[in-house]
C-alpha cells in the first residue's frame, strides 16, 4: 500500500506512507513527485468523467502478462476498462478530497472496499483536524517546490520537499494505528 497526502493547489505531497511496495521504487523526493503527479492526473481524469455524466470512485491498474508486447499492453488496457479480469496483480487507487487536501491510497485491489474507503476518510479527516491551519502558511514554500520541476532553483530560499515532509511526520503514528486497526 502507498497513502500520499497531496496539497490539491501546488500537488506537493505533504505527507507519505509505504508498505509493502517495491523496493525499487520506493519513497524519495523524485519518486514521490511521480506519484503525486499521477494521481492528480487521475483526479483530473474523474473530473472530466463527472463533467461527461459519468461517476469514478478509483482506479484499477492491472499488470500486462507475458514479454509486455505493445498489443498485449493494450489488450491488458481495454480489460481494464471493460472490467472484464481476474484479480491477480491489481492495484486500485482511491482518492478522497477535503479542504483543498487530496488523500489517496493505492492498495490490491482485492482488498475490501468499504475497509479501504474507511481508512482513507478517516485518515484525511485525522490530518484536516490535526494540521488545520497549518498548510495555508507554507503556501509560498509549496508553490516554489511546484515550480522547482520547470525551473531548477525556483524553490532557493524555501523549504524543500523533504523539510515540509518533515512537518507533517507526527501523522505517522496515527497512520499506524489506524492501519492497525483497519488492516490486522
Amino acid at each position: 500500500m502507498r497513502l500520499n497526502v497531496i496539497d490539491k493547489e501546488s500537488g506537493v505531497c505533504l505527507y507519505e506512507r509505504v508498505w509493502k511496495w517495491k523496493r525499487s521504487v520506493g519513497a524519495g523526493t523524485s519518486v514521490r513527485t511521480g506519484v503525486c503527479n499521477l494521481i492528480l492526473t487521475f483526479l483530473a481524469m474523474k473530473a472530466s468523467l463527472n463533467d461527461a455524466g459519468e461517476s469514478a470512485k478509483y482506479v484499477i491498474f492491472k499488470q500486462a502478462k507475458g514479454g509486455g508486447k505493445k498489443s498485449e499492453r493494450r489488450n491488458a488496457q481495454s480489460a481494464v476498462v471493460s472490467g472484464a479480469f481476474s484479480s491477480t496483480h491489481q492495484i486500485r487507487l482511491v482518492f478522497i478530497e477535503k479542504w483543498g487536501v487530496l488523500a489517496a491510497l493505492f492498495h490490491d485491489a482485492s482488498m475490501d472496499w468499504e475497509l479501504v474507503q474507511t481508512f482513507l476518510e478517516k485518515t484525511l479527516s485525522g490530518f484536516c483536524e490535526k494540521y488545520e491551519g497549518e498548510v495555508d502558511p507554507l503556501r509560498e514554500d509549496l508553490e516554489a517546490i511546484a515550480a522547482e520541476e520547470d525551473k531548477p532553483g525556483a524553490s532557493a530560499g524555501h523549504r524543500t520537499q523533504e523539510e515540509i515532509i518533515q512537518i507533517f511526520i507526527g501523522f505517522d503514528s496515527f497512520v499506524s494505528s489506524l492501519a492497525l486497526d483497519h488492516f490486522v
